[in-house]
């Protein structure tokens, strides 16, 4: 079956959220398999979950995120762990 634009425009919007740029919300669709999962869900970060990218430093490590009013500074290892998709 061959796909059409329609089928493929939301799957071009899911990406890693260290790959996003700044000032932009966001949903969590996923949070990949790692060590630094548990820890991730500690911060609040699940899927489902609205996350907006506050700000990038200049070579894209740490980034300021807001989880639920709250402010927390994630490493671009913790974010490329992160699969979003913009709202």
């Amino acid at each position: 079956m061959r796909r059409t634009l329609t089928d493929i425009k939301p799957l071009l919007r899911m990406k890693k959220l260290s790959s996003k740029l700044p000032h932009s919300k966001y949903t969590v669709l996923n949070v990949d398999e790692s060590e630094l999962r548990s820890r991730l869900y500690e911060m609040g970060i699940f899927p489902n979950q609205l996350i907006s990218l506050i700000r990038k430093a200049p070579f894209g490590d740490p980034l300021l995120v807001e989880i639920d009013d709250q402010l927390v500074m994630l490493r671009s290892e913790e974010a490329s762990l992160i699969t979003v998709q913009e709202i």
